[in-house]
């Protein structure tokens, strides 16, 4: 992989705005994404004209969001439908920096998948955010939580277009998302028997889609801010 665009998602309304000591959230998500080694372009949905007031000539492509979140990902890939990878990384995830994607991007050039996904194990989350509520996925090695930046091959989305919806809207319920993968990985599941080896092979199975996890050591990426209490929580990680 070598330089690598970013598409930031930032719909939702006002709440990607929310300030927090002072500052913008998607403000913290666009600044990591600037500073990190070797992006290239960056393309942003949401609000565009609020957008382009908060940050004029440093996004590349402003890009109206849709009506759901997998309509605004196939807007904002428009650009880039041609790239090998894009990465695509919420703007609600106000704590991550820049290392971080970097060191995001350098796990996804160890072999080749077209999507490339990052967990976080959940003791290494609860100990510097115990005070986040997360929903963790209990697998054999351990129980995981997921991040909010994936690295994709935009050639993919057409045929996972009705697997992704389903996935979205389950991504709460860890045992919907079993049962979307077959009645005997439910069960696996359930049990705390299912290993990363065994979905990322079914999703090939079931998709033709090369998945990889990477595990990541970093809670930042998985903590996003849903609703105003998280601000308030979120608020006491940052420095003035």
């Amino acid at each position: 992989m070598d330089r690598v665009n970013v598409l930031i998602l930032a719909g939702g309304g006002d709440r990607v705005f929310s300030p927090i000591n002072g500052k913008a959230m998607v403000e913290y998500v666009v600044d990591a994404v600037c500073d990190t080694k070797d992006i290239g372009d960056i393309a942003i949905t949401g609000d565009v004209d609020r957008l382009k007031s908060y940050f004029g000539d440093r996004i590349d492509y402003y890009i109206q969001d849709g009506d759901s979140l997998f309509t605004s990902v196939e807007r904002g890939l428009g650009p880039f439908l041609q790239d090998r990878h894009v990465i695509i990384v919420t703007a609600d995830i106000p704590m991550i920096k820049s290392h971080m994607i970097n060191e995001f991007i350098i796990e996804c050039q160890s072999e080749y998948a077209d999507l490339y996904y990052p967990i976080v194990e959940k003791r290494i989350n609860a100990e510097k955010f115990s005070h986040m509520r997360r929903t963790y996925i209990k697998l054999e090695e351990g129980q995981y939580t997921g991040g909010n930046i994936v690295c994709i091959n935009p050639r993919i989305i057409g045929r996972c277009k009705k697997f992704i919806y389903e996935l979205m809207d389950n991504r709460k319920k860890p045992w919907k998302i079993g049962k979307m993968l077959g009645l005997r990985f439910l069960i696996l599941l359930l049990a705390g028997k299912l290993t990363i080896p065994a979905i990322e092979q079914r999703i090939y199975e079931t998709l033709n889609v090369k998945a990889k996890a990477i595990i990541s050591c970093y809670g930042e990426i998985a903590n996003d801010i849903d609703r105003v209490s998280d601000i308030e929580l979120i608020s006491k990680y940052f420095h003035v």
